[in-house]
């Protein structure tokens, strides 16, 4: 007698995603400089200077979620700034994975402390490129970074922790007077 067991695989809804085809940015709410907004079925904005942040609306976002897979495409288009906030609460309390024209870190934020540099990577950015980068964030604190499908960055955030925070998408001038940067295919 032959006895067969089949393992049953289950896909998982996405929690929250945005491929912006529907023309609109409902869903989310910026934080700083205005001027998001989806063309060509990306979300992007056009900053000069300034600091601007895009996160999850309240409605759609679950402050429990501390075990997240997040995929991001991002294309800078001027400018040398690409920024993803990983974890964000406020402009004061937030880590960001920055990319520049010296690499890219990712860094923390925090009034309560553990602030600095958590991981570093010469890696350039280049504009008018688009690449696909995967967070993972276990027990609110491990954080894997994933650039193009390839392991960049697995850290354990310094203590204390951030908690009840969003992911966002952010953009900068940091060294260049204006930046472009457009967002795609967001999945948590």
């Amino acid at each position: 007698t032959l006895i067969f067991f089949t393992q049953k695989t289950f896909a998982q809804s996405p929690l929250f995603q945005d491929d912006f085809n529907d023309g609109n940015s409902d869903g989310w709410i910026v934080i700083g400089s205005p001027g998001w907004n989806v063309s060509n079925n990306e979300y992007g904005i056009l900053l000069s200077p300034g600091l601007s942040n895009s996160v999850p609306s309240d409605f759609l976002w679950n402050y429990s979620w501390t075990n997240i897979s997040f995929e991001v495409d991002i294309r800078g288009n001027i400018g040398v700034d690409k920024n993803i906030l990983v974890k964000f609460k406020d402009f004061s309390n937030f880590i960001e994975f920055h990319a520049n024209d010296n690499g890219i870190i990712l860094e923390k934020a925090s009034s309560s402390g553990g602030t600095g540099i958590l991981r570093s990577s010469s890696k350039i950015l280049v504009n008018n490129i688009t690449y696909h980068l995967k967070f993972e964030i276990k027990n609110n604190e491990n954080i894997k970074i994933y650039l193009d499908n390839t392991l960049l960055f697995d850290v354990n955030e310094t203590t204390p922790l951030i908690t009840n925070w969003k992911i966002g998408l952010r953009a900068g001038t940091g060294a260049s007077p204006i930046t472009n940067v457009w967002f795609d295919n967001v999945v948590v």
